[in-house]
């Protein structure tokens, strides 16, 4: 193709992650609209099948077939048969994506790529001659390429955190992050804080306060149920707490659902509902409207963690109880949109939910305006474009 004719656009997006489509093409059509707003020209590539994800879009779409069979980790392997197939998994990834940038780079020009997340395509990509301009991806976590005591014995963990924080140096990658918190614990570890960027995980077009159409006292859990959630906890907590209904709902393993069933048909819990499965959007909407709080028991990890449906309840409108560690308790505080406990503490917890039946959804009407007003779209958009004017080549 003669180059006179190629695109040009500053940023080409790549979602790497294709064994969690739903998730991550929301992430990347999320960072698309932010980059659009910021006013760069902004193209995501396609190489999924039957992908409806991008539809009613602000930015360009590249559908591009590779004849490739996308290369999936044998997830049965364990010990170093897992790292060996882990290793041979990546070399695939690079047969894969050589292949795809190389009909890419035939097509279009760009000056910024964004390819994924630390923890999934990158070492493969990583290796690629193909691609000569600035590399983003979404930062994460921090402890994702931290050596230390906790994983020191987990010779497969180490081997992807020692080679990935390599090859981050070499090719110089420039990260998004949720919170300012993750940006300074990626310059702890190294990463220049100009490589760094700061955008949300989730934007709104527009504010719009919601009206609790609940009757009673209603707690909510909802989304993807991994065991860190603590869904037993919480059960325990409620279950006998008078005048106080407990919804949970979202797909989760087959480990959470036996033992969230277990807890529930053995006492007979009448106070605590089970909505199992994939939630459809208006149902997923509902839930938050007849919830008088959100309420989350996630264990603290080593590093600062995000949570996209900690971020999408206070766009329904929906105060938080949450335990008091980062970032909840920096965001809880900052715009008094809920209460925080002591994480892990039963204790704390009651007496938490014993409290939160005093107050009305408006006592935290203003900080739940507030945190909408700072995620719109636009304003969001030109925060990034600030930061973007020390990482982006002129």
């Amino acid at each position: 193709m003669d180059h006179t004719f190629k695109k040009k656009y500053d940023f080409i997006l790549i979602e790497c992650v294709y064994e969690m489509i739903l998730h991550y093409n929301y992430d990347v059509k999320n960072l698309a609209e932010i980059l659009c707003s910021a006013g760069y020209k902004v193209a995501v590539v396609n190489y999924i099948d039957d992908n409806k994800y991008h539809e009613n879009r602000i930015y360009d779409l590249i559908n591009i077939k590779v004849n490739l069979n996308l290369p999936k980790m044998d997830k049965s392997a364990i010990g170093l048969g897992k790292l060996l197939k882990e290793i041979r998994l990546d070399f695939e990834k690079y047969i894969f994506f050589n292949t795809l940038f190389k009909m890419l780079n035939n097509q279009v020009h760009y000056e910024n790529i964004y390819i994924g997340s630390l923890r999934t395509e990158l070492i493969s990509i990583l290796f690629l001659k193909k691609i000569k301009k600035n590399i983003y991806v979404w930062g994460l976590r921090a402890h994702f390429l931290s050596i230390n005591k906790f994983y020191i014995k987990k010779i497969r963990v180490n081997y992807r955190k020692i080679l990935l924080k390599i090859m981050s140096k070499i090719r110089k990658i420039n990260l998004f992050v949720t919170y300012e918190i993750i940006k300074k614990e990626f310059g702890k570890i190294g990463f220049p804080e100009n490589s760094i960027v700061v955008r949300p995980e989730r934007t709104l077009r527009n504010i719009d306060y919601k009206i609790n159409t609940g009757k009673i006292f209603s707690l909510l859990t909802v989304g993807s149920l991994r065991e860190d959630k603590n869904i037993p906890f919480l059960i325990n907590c409620i279950k006998n707490l008078e005048n106080v209904n407990y919804v949970i709902a979202g797909k989760a393993n087959k480990f959470v659902n036996n033992n969230v069933d277990i807890y529930l048909k053995k006492d007979k819990i009448k106070n605590i509902t089970r909505i199992s499965g994939f939630i459809p959007d208006k149902k997923y909407s509902s839930l938050f409207l007849e919830a008088s709080f959100m309420i989350l028991a996630d264990e603290p990890e080593l590093s600062t963690k995000t949570n996209g449906t900690f971020i999408e309840a206070i766009f329904q409108s929906l105060p938080i109880i949450a335990p008091n560690f980062s970032p909840y308790n920096q965001i809880i505080k900052k715009y008094n949109i809920g209460l925080l406990y002591k994480s892990g503490s039963k204790e704390s917890l009651r007496k938490v939910i014993e409290l939160s039946q005093n107050y009305n959804q408006d006592f935290f009407k203003a900080g739940l305006l507030q945190f909408q007003e700072d995620h719109l779209l636009e304003n969001v958009a030109q925060q990034v474009k600030i930061q973007l004017g020390t990482t982006v080549s002129e």
